[in-house]
């Protein structure tokens, strides 16, 4: 009965991504897992049925253990949770992911002393050449204070403002989202990068990698985060990766929320467990739903163009 429950109502979810038919998914499976237990301890005992679960338990761990030395990665099976890598990736999809591959990422040198200045930096947002006392990237500051006059100026015309960290600086520009009921609606967004004065093209044809956030960070509040890797600096001993979802109109490092007074560092090579490889439609959902995890946000709902370079 609650397998039946859980397949018809996993599909109707899928159909119509109502939250209604997520709940009813989850309380199936939270039935169906308990009734199977009760079964078990009913037909061979209590001690029999710990047993077998702790068996089943280290079949999947010795699997998984498996996986990741074949693939060379620490997680080599997870689920993409949000909707920042529209449309490479969407919200529910089940990803196999290998040993990370940065021969395709532009690599910048730095000294020893202009890596430690670049990581402890802060980022500080500019207006036309002058920098402007708020927290976090310009984008960010105006999440939360649109009213704002400057950021009435950076919505319209987001050309005179930059982001700038260390010796990297984020050139705003206009882009569009364009919304699944056709409407479009532009917003500012990051559109190119300089690093030493050279330009960074932004492009959804570099590795998408999956990142533990330190502990310090923002993003640690989520998890693990599947983002794209743009470009990389290092000082021949220690690598900074720079990351941005293709969803997101800003880099990680941009995104900063003064409700918690978090934002968000660049990635050292260590916090990566991996690249993606390909990824298997729907099927994630299944663990998003076991683990109560079912809002379709606000950004599932559109795609940001315009950010990406062509040619």
């Amino acid at each position: 009965m609650f397998v039946q429950l859980f397949i018809i109502s996993f599909l109707l979810f899928l159909l119509t991504r109502a939250q209604l038919f997520a709940l009813l998914s989850f309380i199936a499976l939270v039935l169906w897992f308990l009734k199977d237990i009760q079964a078990g301890v009913k037909d061979k005992g209590w001690v029999k049925e710990l047993v077998d679960n702790v068996k089943g338990l280290g079949h999947v761990v010795f699997v998984f253990g498996m996986l990741s030395l074949l693939l060379g990665s620490s997680v080599p099976i997870s689920v993409v949770a949000s909707c920042s890598m529209k449309p490479s990736l969407e919200q529910g999809d089940l990803i196999i992911v290998k040993k990370f591959d940065n021969s395709s990422v532009p690599v910048f040198t730095l000294s020893p002393q202009q890596f430690d200045e670049l990581l402890s930096a802060n980022l500080t947002p500019y207006f036309n050449g002058t920098p402007l006392n708020v927290s976090g990237s310009v984008y960010s500051h105006c999440l939360f204070h649109s009213n704002d006059g400057i950021c009435q100026r950076f919505f319209v015309n987001p050309l005179t403002f930059s982001d700038r960290l260390g010796l990297v600086v984020f050139h705003y520009s206009l882009c569009t989202r364009v919304f699944e009921d056709g409407r479009v609606m532009p917003v500012p967004c990051v559109v190119g990068v300089d690093v030493l004065n050279n330009s960074v093209n932004l492009t959804n044809e570099r590795p998408v990698v999956v990142y533990a956030p330190k502990s310090s960070d923002y993003f640690s509040l989520i998890g693990d985060i599947i983002h794209r890797v743009q470009f990389m600096v290092t000082d021949g001993r220690r690598t900074l990766l720079f990351t941005k979802g293709d969803n997101n109109e800003v880099f990680d490092v941009q995104l900063y929320d003064e409700r918690v007074g978090k934002g968000n560092s660049p990635v050292l090579m260590k916090q990566v467990k991996g690249e993606v490889w390909f990824s298997v439609p729907v099927i994630g959902y299944v663990k998003l739903i076991a683990s109560g995890i079912w809002q379709r946000f606000y950004q599932c709902k559109y795609v940001v163009i315009g950010w990406q370079h062509v040619g």
